[in-house]
């Protein structure tokens, strides 16, 4: 759950809380993929494909990750420093007095989800530039990358600044992989 929020020295924050029950809700949805991936494994391994418990185990270990705010904190400040020299491009900052492993303060960024621009609302150059070029120092540059920039976690802003959110699943990249 993400809250908007006003510090004591006036600045406005995002504040992502952990739902208190998180964990053990996802225990039990993993405990349940287990077992399907069990009895799927041998029809499936048969026919060739991925053996379901491999993909649960790296899905377990990604969401697991995720339910920590302090690497979330890590990864965007990390993603801050990579894209500041990029005009036109925001990382929020996070406010580290205000986090720990299930709260996450960050900057507020004014901006809108890209799912709620109309057709005449975007310049689709100009928005495809910024996309592109932050792309690019991310996985060609950096080797350090927004793994999930749907249209829900990349916001626009009002002068076309493009905003990047939610830090909890980022992928890095070996020089040779790049």
């Amino acid at each position: 759950q993400v809250h908007r929020a006003v510090l004591p020295d006036g600045r406005a924050v995002a504040v992502k809380i952990q739902r208190p029950d998180i964990e053990d809700r996802i225990r039990s949805d993993i405990h349940i993929l287990q077992r399907l991936a069990d009895a799927a494994e041998d029809q499936l391994e048969q026919i060739g494909l991925y053996s379901p418990s491999t993909i649960l185990q790296q899905f377990e270990r990604a969401v697991t990750s995720e339910l920590d705010f302090l690497t979330e904190a890590h990864n965007a400040e990390v993603l801050r420093r990579n894209l500041a020299s990029l005009e036109g491009v925001a990382v929020p900052e996070v406010i580290r007095r205000f986090s720990t492993h299930r709260v996450l303060t960050l900057t507020w960024f004014e901006g809108r989800k890209l799912s709620t621009y109309g057709d005449r609302e975007l310049d689709p150059q100009a928005f495809m530039d910024r996309v592109v070029t932050a792309t690019y120092q991310q996985v060609f540059v950096d080797g350090f990358f927004h793994a999930d920039p749907h249209p829900g976690n990349l916001l626009l802003a009002e002068d076309g600044t493009l905003g990047y959110v939610d830090f909890g699943l980022m992928g890095q990249l070996t020089r040779k992989q790049q």
